[in-house]
């Protein structure tokens, strides 16, 4: 749950190699010339330097922001992360001080044009070619930030091409409003499902020291469990309760996709069915299960293995990922001792 592996450097030159050429053209037709020589310098000399560009493309979370404020410091005077959350609310006041307008006067149109220049919807959204190799490339199966629905990339062989069925869609963790430059980076480009992306988030900010990146290990795993507790919607139920510490890039990440929310509705689902039938039967019977298929029953496989038939996910934590609802019937299968 909120992990991602990197990948290596042959899919990252793949990608650069898809992009460069599209991403330099809309930098020199959209862009004004001053803008152009920051992104992409020739130093006196008729070669220019695309290397700013393949950083934009593919660099990892940390060198990302930091590339970004260094490039914004030379497009914007007097540059700052701070000023562009204050914008980002002036934008939207009813009743706006002349420090607003100031403030919308210094980012809009920088903005507006690095967007344009970017342009993710014509680079990768209405390019399905390249947008199904992309979601291939970081090869998830289920949504990285609510582990609760697969988003597999389907394609259906079609005489010599494929016709594409359906794909995870791709969350800008750096809001591409506030981080155009950001737009195209393949790090900052996160599979999701469309609960997560186009609903539950919204047009939350996040930032690397308030929030989970899914390419940067904070931790091993999340420091967060699921609890049952009765269920504040369904009176007579179980709920989920997903501890963590307040104030947290847990806590934070946790509310900005309304994920308490959302699993409490889980309590009664694969929670209550997880209890039945642990307690339909004598006291540890469902452990004693699970034990005799793996010594007995089924010598040949893995604790792992025996563990997904019978439960249908994942026992590694580093592999929550691959299947819906891992972590979450971890956690509840630990509370029952079961594992």
């Amino acid at each position: 749950m909120w992990k991602l592996n990197k990948v290596g450097g042959s899919i990252l030159k793949q990608y650069t190699q898809e992009l460069l050429a599209d991403l330099k053209k809309g930098i020199t037709e959209k862009l004004l010339p001053s803008e152009v020589s920051v992104l992409i310098p020739n130093y006196g000399t008729s070669v220019e330097d695309l290397s700013v560009l393949i950083d934009l493309l593919t660099a990892e979370p940390q060198q990302l922001i930091a590339l970004n404020t260094a490039i914004m410091s030379q497009l914007v005077s007097g540059y700052t992360e701070a000023d562009l959350l204050a914008y980002q609310k002036a934008k939207i006041k009813k009743n706006k001080q002349s420090s607003d307008i100031n403030l919308i006067n210094q980012y809009e149109d920088v903005l507006a044009r690095l967007k344009e220049a970017f342009d993710y919807k014509g680079n990768i959204t209405n390019n399905p070619n390249r947008a199904y190799r992309l979601t291939e490339m970081k090869g998830s199966n289920v949504c990285t930030y609510c582990n609760r629905q697969y988003i597999f990339t389907v394609n259906k062989p079609r005489n010599r091409s494929l016709r594409h069925i359906v794909r995870p869609e791709l969350d800008h963790w750096f809001c591409q409003e506030l981080f155009p430059l950001l737009s195209l980076s393949f790090y900052n480009l996160i599979p999701s499902c469309h609960i997560c992306n186009s609903t539950a988030k919204g047009s939350a900010v996040f930032s690397l020291s308030t929030h989970i990146h899914p390419y940067i290990q904070h931790n091993p795993n999340p420091n967060i469990s699921f609890k049952p507790v009765p269920s504040t919607l369904y009176p007579s139920h179980i709920g989920v309760k997903i501890d963590r510490r307040q104030g947290s890039r847990e806590d934070a990440t946790i509310k900005a996709f309304a994920l308490d929310e959302i699993y409490d509705l889980h309590g009664h689902l694969e929670v209550e069915e997880l209890f039945k039938f642990n307690n339909t039967y004598s006291t540890g019977y469902l452990k004693i299960v699970f034990k005799d298929l793996l010594n007995e029953f089924c010598p040949t496989l893995t604790k792992a293995e025996v563990y997904r038939m019978l439960f249908g996910t994942e026992l590694d934590p580093k592999r929550f990922g691959e299947r819906p609802m891992s972590k979450l019937k971890y956690d509840i299968l630990k509370y029952l001792k079961v594992i």
